[in-house]
């Protein structure tokens, strides 16, 4: 990939955070990204993005202490391309949106901020990959309506009808949401 490449890429990287984070209306989005596609020069693809008022050289979705406890309210939006959301720790629900691309999200070491130790992925996937990764003992409740999709849970075992969770001493997760000829896969790793 070159130069010129490299930095179209950054800037729509750039953008689709800004719009995930609502810095952004979906018209100011749809036209910063037909300048940046349209671009020639760097000049070109800087104009785009100068006049947002967010720090330029993040890639990662803005994080926010929620209710004082020292965790992050996350979001992703991926709209035709791979991003990955990958927290320290969480204290409020993960927010997922995913049209006609590729989502990771890696809650293997993430904390959970507060008194429990459970986390909710709110998940919009059409036309594209969720992949979820979590720890191999977490207890996961899979509430994702799925239409002309799937969503896997490729490490589960079969759990006794006695022991809450299987068994399992893990984080509790809670999926919820949408997928809409998709797949959301949930890998124990």
């Amino acid at each position: 990939m070159d130069k010129l490449e490299s930095e179209r890429q950054e800037a729509l990287d750039y953008l689709t955070d800004c719009y995930a984070r609502s810095v952004l209306d979906l018209r100011q989005y749809e036209d910063r990204r037909d300048q940046v596609m349209a671009a020639r020069t760097s000049r070109e693809i800087l104009t785009a993005t100068t006049d947002i008022t967010v720090s330029r050289r993040t890639s990662e979705p803005e994080t926010v202490p929620a209710g004082g406890e020292g965790g992050e309210v996350c979001s992703v939006l991926c709209i035709m391309g791979d991003r990955t959301l990958a927290p320290d720790t969480l204290a409020e629900p993960v927010q997922s949106t995913c049209i006609m691309g590729d989502v990771k999200i890696d809650l293997r070491n993430t904390a959970r901020a507060g008194t429990t130790d459970a986390f909710t992925i709110n998940t919009l996937t059409i036309m594209g990959d969720t992949v979820i990764r979590v720890p191999a003992d977490a207890v996961v409740h899979n509430d994702i309506t799925a239409i002309m999709a799937d969503v896997k849970d490729r490490d589960r075992k079969e759990e006794p009808r006695d022991a809450p969770g299987g068994g399992r001493t893990g984080p509790t997760i809670r999926l919820t949401g949408l997928a809409l000829m998709a797949d959301v896969k949930i890998k124990r790793v």
